[in-house]
């Protein structure tokens, strides 16, 4: 029955729910990590925000228990020892905090487990993946989804490694599993475009090793499968091979083309993996929001399964009532 609410809920209607950005200045000034600026996002009145900049010492954990939603908040999140490893181990200069973008749909309640969508930008350019969310908002944040993402606190690093990701990844998540004890449970999707398609692959091994209930990958204008790559390297690697993998390819892309699409989808069925779908859309390099939301809803279709036909571990994923008014 709760399953079959969420289905519900996923074929009303869409409305449009463009997530609105809270602009937040991150210091730049990269001499000064130890006293990076911590930024406390609160809400003021009926869904007014405001962001008030901090200098401590000491990073803090600092995102906000309530957050307006449709609105896409920047925050700093303090790394986790753990994290600190991983990013000395990433041949990076050290760094003490990440900045993290975070955005929830309307009806959220962190006492009901809902869907994250983990979103892993490109290395090209600016590296960033707080860049590259707003994409993915309007489409996950009407379906019901908490939509996320996190860089570096100085742009673009030296070496765009694994390790490095990771490190600013398990930070966040770790912050918001001590704000929205049980988080960590929650169903999480890695999704990403074009190069950070490929991301989102390596993301969801490490994911999925590490115990996170990963439910799905999303791969839009993908020309190279980094997914078998890091299922290799971060083993064991059943669990992840059991999980769903969306290919999403514009017809008319000259980057990632069609065949690119083909192949990838072959070299992952090759490398073991179970459940491999490759849809199609009129439209060249560009992520497309029919085919998000086609991927969005399976993932959920095939979570909501009986656990007798369901790939993953079954666990508890109650859906939010207000999604469905």
């Amino acid at each position: 029955m709760k399953f079959a609410l969420l289905l519900i809920a996923l074929s009303l209607p869409a409305m449009h729910a463009l997530a609105q950005v809270v602009p937040v200045q991150f210091s730049t000034n990269q001499s000064t990590a130890t006293n990076a600026p911590i930024f406390r996002a609160n809400t003021n009145g009926a869904g007014a925000s405001s962001a008030e900049s901090l200098t401590n010492s000491t990073p803090t954990t600092n995102a906000p228990y309530k957050i307006p939603p449709n609105r896409i908040l920047e925050f700093s999140v303090p790394l986790t020892p753990a994290a600190r490893l991983a990013i000395a181990n990433s041949q990076n200069p050290p760094i003490d905090f990440a900045r993290a973008a975070l955005a929830v749909p309307f009806g959220f309640d962190p006492e009901i487990p809902t869907p994250i969508l983990l979103v892993s930008g490109s290395s090209d350019g600016e590296a960033s993946s707080i860049r590259v969310l707003p994409a993915f908002t309007n489409v996950a944040l009407r379906l019901g989804w908490v939509v996320i993402a996190v860089d570096g606190p100085h742009g673009k690093p030296p070496n765009d490694s694994p390790p490095w990701r990771w490190g600013l990844i398990s930070s966040l998540l770790d912050h918001m599993n001590k704000n929205w004890p049980g988080s960590r449970q929650w169903p999480i999707v890695a999704a990403g475009f074009s190069g950070g398609a490929k991301w989102s692959g390596v993301v969801g091994a490490i994911l999925a090793q590490r115990g996170y209930n990963l439910v799905g990958v999303f791969m839009g204008g993908v020309n190279q499968d980094m997914a078998s790559k890091a299922a290799s390297l971060y083993d064991p690697a059943v669990r992840f091979k059991r999980t769903p993998i969306y290919l999403s390819s514009g017809t008319k892309d000259k980057i990632a083309t069609p065949q690119h699409h083909e192949e990838v989808k072959e070299s992952l069925l090759s490398a073991g993996f179970s459940t491999v779908r490759l849809d199609t859309y009129d439209g060249g390099h560009g992520l497309s929001d029919s085919e998000l939301q086609k991927a969005l809803k399976w993932f959920v279709e095939l979570y909501s399964k009986p656990p007798e036909a369901k790939p993953l571990q079954p666990n508890q994923f109650e859906p939010n009532p207000a999604i469905i008014k």
